[in-house]
């Protein structure tokens, strides 16, 4: 069995193939990867499996005969499964976003962690700085704001002064919104630690993207 990623060079792109053959039996299998990526075995093809998603063909397995071959479609998923904050004081942080904002908690480990789940696949983790430190590495130490932002973007541009209004009462640095050149309106706030989020009404098409309902027009 003959399991090999062949790639099209001639259009410029990433358009290719997986052909896998044995015994006088050829499967092939056209996708757009992103690369070139191949492996070869032998022995008799018994199984051929194409495990698709809404994209297209994501990976192939082939077996027979003891011997398997596995071909990763497209590199590494599109997708963020955690972002992770380490937090100096995970207590104070606890208290601003669970009491104070009013989210609620996957996980809540007392003096480690407090994990909340802010999408359909996606937790925010509230680190504890010494654990994070001890896994990941030391934080570099640097003077004012933390290079990153996270985004809550509402459907109203009214939304974005309540939530900021919602952030000063559980004890956040706010300032006030305003409107911007790529025609939304945001503002942000500070959590105990300094992270920066904006809140912002985003009219536009990655606006809409991410919150559908958005009203594009306000009276």
């Amino acid at each position: 069995m003959t399991v090999r990623w062949c790639r099209d060079t001639s259009t410029g792109g990433g358009a290719g193939w997986v052909e896998v053959s044995g015994d006088g039996a050829v499967v092939s299998l056209y996708l757009d990867g992103r690369g070139v990526r191949w492996v070869e075995v032998w022995g008799d093809v018994a199984v051929v499996s194409r495990y698709l998603d809404r994209r297209g063909v994501r990976w192939v397995e082939v077996s027979g005969d003891g011997v398997g071959a596995q071909w990763l479609g497209r590199g590494m998923d599109q997708h963020i499964s955690f972002v992770t904050l380490a937090v100096a004081d995970l207590a104070a942080s606890r208290r601003f976003y669970l009491d104070g904002l009013g989210w609620e908690a996957e996980l809540d480990v007392p003096g480690e962690v407090v994990m909340i789940r802010v999408g359909e696949r996606l937790i925010l983790s509230l680190w504890d700085q010494e654990s994070f430190e001890a896994e990941v590495g030391e934080r570099v130490a640097r003077d004012g704001i933390p290079p990153i932002t996270l985004a809550h973007n509402v459907p109203r541009r009214a939304d974005v002064d309540a939530v900021l209004a919602t952030a000063r009462a559980a004890g956040a640095t706010a300032g006030e919104a305003q409107e911007r050149d790529w025609g939304g309106y945001t503002g942000y706030f500070a959590d105990p630690d300094g992270f920066r989020w904006e809140v912002a009404w985003n009219p536009g098409p990655v606006g809409l993207l991410v919150v559908p309902d958005t009203v594009v027009e306000e009276d």
